[in-house]
């Protein structure tokens, strides 16, 4: 069976977003954040 091209559908299902939350209910940034350390001198953080 050959699909053809109208038979091919693509859908974003956005799962970045999914493993964002993920992350904030981790506290992973706060917990990276933690164990490496800050630099005053820094303006993003290593979390």
């Amino acid at each position: 069976m050959t699909a053809s091209p109208l038979d091919i559908r693509v859908q974003d299902i956005d799962h970045c977003g999914i493993i964002a939350g993920i992350c904030d209910e981790m506290n992973l940034v706060e917990q990276i954040n933690r164990l490496l350390g800050t630099h005053p001198q820094e303006i993003i953080s290593a979390g």
